[in-house]
């Protein structure tokens, strides 16, 4: 009989608490949602340069515990599927799940979005091709996972190169989209095209005044000098 009591006791007493701890709840829930959206949006921001001031881009990094003042380069996944997949679908979410997961794995506290049916992670330049060869292991790594969570997604990717500034982000962004989009005309099925790889191919498919520049001094830049 006092069990019986004691425990009638405990779940009036539970009864009383649940309002208040969902309350909690949902309270937590919509603050993470909010850092979320803010966090987010200083993504987009540096994803498009919106942001004339390195200072100001420098001091908000600084509120997400990111050290901006070091290079970066940009890499853009997106499913390849007939699904349209949106920023709020279930299935993105998972693959996003395990992008973020495996990043979090090499990188404290990594910069990656998702917008408009694609993960878009901007990392460090030890991760460019070039240097460290971090890359191309981290992607397969990324991209090994989502196959494991299902056989019949592929996930194409593309990398831009790796910039000093931070101003220059939203470059590597743009990079990164072309990569990926010749990597899915090329039809590197799961492959890594890199920007810097693409060569003549670049190019062709962007024809940009400052690109083609670049593109000259890369190829006859040396034997110029």
């Amino acid at each position: 009989l006092y069990i019986l009591t004691e425990d009638a006791g405990v779940l009036e007493i539970a009864g009383q608490a649940a309002p208040f701890c969902a309350l909690e709840l949902m309270k937590q829930n919509y603050v993470l949602q909010a850092q979320r959206e803010y966090k987010d949006a200083f993504i987009y921001d540096l994803l498009y340069s919106n942001i004339d001031s390195v200072r100001d881009i420098m001091s908000r990094g600084e509120i997400w515990g990111w050290d901006l003042n070091r290079p970066y380069g940009v890499i853009v996944f997106e499913p390849e599927d007939d699904q349209d997949f949106s920023a709020d679908s279930h299935g993105l979410e998972g693959i996003y799940a395990r992008v973020e997961i495996i990043l979090e794995q090499e990188l404290a506290n990594p910069i990656i979005m998702k917008m408009k049916g694609q993960i878009i992670a901007i990392l460090p330049g030890d991760m460019e091709q070039r240097t460290v060869n971090n890359a191309k292991e981290l992607v397969a790594e990324i991209q090994k996972s989502v196959r494991e969570c299902s056989s019949t997604q592929t996930l194409n990717v593309g990398v831009g190169r790796v910039y000093e500034s931070v101003k220059d982000i939203f470059r590597s962004f743009q990079e990164a989209k072309i990569a990926l989009e010749l990597g899915r005309l090329m039809e590197i099925k799961g492959g890594i095209p890199f920007f810097s790889d693409l060569g003549l191919a670049r190019i062709l498919y962007n024809h940009d005044r400052q690109e083609l520049k670049e593109f000259y001094w890369e190829t006859l830049g040396t034997l110029e000098s």
